[in-house]
């Protein structure tokens, strides 16, 4: 027959927080495991006294923060779970919400017995409070400031963390030249207007997650902000290789289409948005020269894509504006605060 254990409480500590797993009336914790999102209940017991920073110390939250001229948003991060781990031995658990807290006990009282104990803002004080969190797997990655730094500054740009990766490959319709094609055993044999031939592009979407409203540069969210980055690089292509660090998307070849802030209510009272960026991907793999070719080059009649530029040389390297079919932008700077 299994031996029942006694359990006493066993106080751990979170960053500024005491804590320890509630052990019955609910039981802790409390876990549901399935494909479409897996979550994880959780209550523990803190002093009455710590109920707010604990509430900060698990959940976490992003500020901006600066060094001279360097700007950086700055995290703490959430608690995840330590037992929990995926197939790349991650902790996937992550505390996303605190979904109650309520008092344990009567509150304390004068030495008298004649009142209840109150604080500086007259509310009953009591020895303990009880904490029911909530833990989920998110789809972005956290990591640690200085695990993604760049010149010593951490740099989301990266899109190593807080950065929700999405696509949709299709096709693009491209108008060929007249009298590229010819009809076989016809008279006349030119074929007629501009004919469209299909060629592989993607819709590509990153999120950046839980912004804090003054790192965005938006007139319509943060009027306030000294640079205005996501209106200026709308309908502009990067000017370097993407994401920092990589080059995934070569130069040129992202087209920067679209940007819905989406605000969202956080559980701790700061203004935080996702940035939703949209952008149009080709690099289609035939050109005049035999390189990869992007929004920079259009379709000859020849059956060539050729760079096309205001004067006919070019500006694939001084890359000035005006130039070319699209101006150029700094895509880092979508994900860096202002």
């Amino acid at each position: 027959m299994p031996t029942i254990r006694q359990r006493v409480l066993e106080w751990k500590v979170w960053r500024q927080t005491h804590f320890a797993e509630c052990f019955q009336n609910p039981s802790s914790p409390n876990v549901e495991i399935r494909d479409d999102g897996s979550r994880m209940v959780r209550t523990i017991w803190v002093h009455w006294d710590d109920v707010q920073q604990a509430s900060v110390d698990f959940v976490g939250f992003p500020t901006v923060a600066s060094n001279g001229d360097s700007k950086w948003v700055q995290r703490l991060l959430p608690h995840q779970h330590e037992k929990w781990v995926n197939g790349r031995n991650k902790k996937y658990f992550v505390c996303t919400q605190v979904m109650s807290v309520e008092p344990v006990g009567v509150p304390d009282r004068e030495s008298d017995g004649t009142a209840v104990t109150v604080d500086w803002q007259g509310h009953p004080i009591y020895a303990l409070g009880k904490m029911t969190l909530l833990y989920e797997d998110v789809p972005y990655e956290l990591l640690e400031d200085n695990e993604i730094l760049v010149n010593g500054v951490p740099d989301e740009s990266t899109l190593k963390r807080y950065v929700t990766p999405g696509g949709e490959p299709k096709t693009e319709i491209v108008p060929v030249p007249q009298g590229r094609f010819l009809y076989v055993g016809a008279i006349p044999n030119v074929v007629p207007g501009q004919p469209g031939k299909r060629f592989g592009v993607q819709d590509i979407e990153f999120i950046w997650e839980r912004v804090p409203k003054e790192a965005i540069g938006m007139r319509s969210v943060n009027p306030t902000a000294s640079s205005f980055p996501i209106d200026d690089l709308l309908g502009k292509v990067n000017n370097a290789n993407f994401p920092t660090g990589t080059s995934a998307f070569r130069e040129g070849t992202l087209l920067l289409v679209g940007a819905k802030p989406r605000p969202i209510r956080s559980g701790l009272g700061d203004r935080l948005y996702n940035l939703h960026y949209r952008f149009l991907f080709k690099d289609i793999k035939r050109s005049a020269v035999n390189v990869p070719i992007s929004h920079q080059y259009l379709l000859n009649r020849d059956g060539i894509f050729y760079e096309v530029t205001t004067d006919g040389t070019s500006n694939l390297s001084t890359k000035t504006d005006g130039l070319s079919l699209y101006d150029w932008g700094n895509f880092a700077e979508l994900f860096r605060p202002v």
